[in-house]
């Protein structure tokens, strides 16, 4: 018999909670970038819960890896610090009326850490690799709404087929199979960020930051791009990550050996809300946390009545409330 397992979902909307230094805010306008005479380094000492697993943008998996990647690495459109969608590499862009087509402008001068400039060419390497038969890629999936993307999924074409196009070196077309309004959130996944080459296996930085050492599983440290397209506007000079579990993390802050934490720990966060409100920043993240029974014994293994009974017997609002205790919403389904 196999193990199944019954998942059951509690809460909703998983809090995402870290702290931050407020003097870090409020000093960052005296960065070397806003004073050209300046000799002196800033630093962004930022904690993590996980080492990232891989900095291969066509292979994360981690939350971990992605915020690393989004440090070194820029997609055609981004996000601010509210999270609202802005451009990225992309000056700007254009959809079509019926919602198919978008057109995508380059912005001026874009330079890889290497000096090397970027064009509209390296942006449509990215979707290709993704759908490559070697491509390992967990989020190409998303992708499938490009024309083309399913049936080269389902191996009925090839690469060429996909509905990406370079109508001038500064200017890229993506069409779409449905109308997919969300695209521009797509695009500010690490697995669209350029790539000089379909198969290359060494990408440059063409984000804030390099990576100037990476010292697994313990800590990685980046450095200021000074080719960035944006680099008046890069705080720091140089970030680095430190790999902690939560409560190590809490403590690190609170010996102002570390600027940010990754998370808060549950069984921290109502003292860090109350001790430290301006140094905690709360922000929504979309998830959905459950707990999983195993159904490879009876009684449970044969009764979906028995099972359906213990899922609505599990009190969620005393779980949210009392035992994670971040603001999380009791969950009844897994979407929304």
């Amino acid at each position: 018999m196999s193990l199944v397992r019954r998942l059951i979902p509690l809460g909703l909307g998983i809090i995402a909670a870290v702290l931050l230094a407020v003097h870090y805010v409020s000093d960052s306008s005296k960065s070397g970038s806003s004073d050209p005479e300046s000799t002196e380094e800033f630093t962004l000492l930022r904690g993590i819960d996980s080492f990232p697993e891989t900095l291969d943008a066509q292979k994360y998996i981690s939350n971990q890896a992605l915020s690393v990647l989004r440090d070194i690495g820029e997609g055609l459109v981004s996000f601010d610090s509210d999270g609202v969608l802005i451009p990225g590499a992309a000056r700007s862009w254009e959809v079509s009326e019926d919602g198919l087509t978008y057109t995508f402008r380059l912005r001026e001068n874009l330079r890889y850490s290497s000096g090397e400039p970027i064009t509209a060419q390296h942006f449509k390497n990215a979707l290709v690799a993704l759908f490559d038969a070697d491509s390992t890629a967990p989020s190409r999936g998303y992708f499938s709404v490009i024309e083309g993307a399913q049936e080269i999924l389902n191996g009925d074409s090839e690469s060429e087929g996909l509905g990406v196009e370079v109508l001038a070196c500064d200017t890229l077309r993506i069409q779409l199979a449905a109308v997919t309004p969300y695209l521009p959130e797509l695009l500010t996944l690490p697995v669209t960020f350029p790539l000089p080459a379909v198969d290359g296996t060494s990408v440059p930085s063409n984000g804030p930051y390099i990576v100037e050492e990476n010292n697994a599983p313990f800590s990685l440290e980046l450095r200021r791009n000074e080719e960035y397209w944006n680099d008046s506007a890069t705080w720091f000079d140089r970030v680095v990550y430190s790999q902690m579990d939560p409560e190590t993390e809490t403590l690190a802050f609170l010996a102002g050996e570390l600027d940010v934490t990754s998370t808060v720990a549950a069984g921290q966060y109502q003292l860090m809300s109350s001790d430290y409100p301006n140094q905690l920043k709360v922000s929504p993240g979309l998830g959905v946390l459950y707990v999983g029974i195993s159904m490879a014994a009876g009684p449970l293994n044969e009764s979906s009545t028995l099972r359906a009974a213990l899922s609505s017997v599990i009190d969620r609002s005393e779980i949210v409330e009392k035992v994670t205790q971040r603001g999380e919403v009791p969950a009844r389904s897994f979407v929304p």
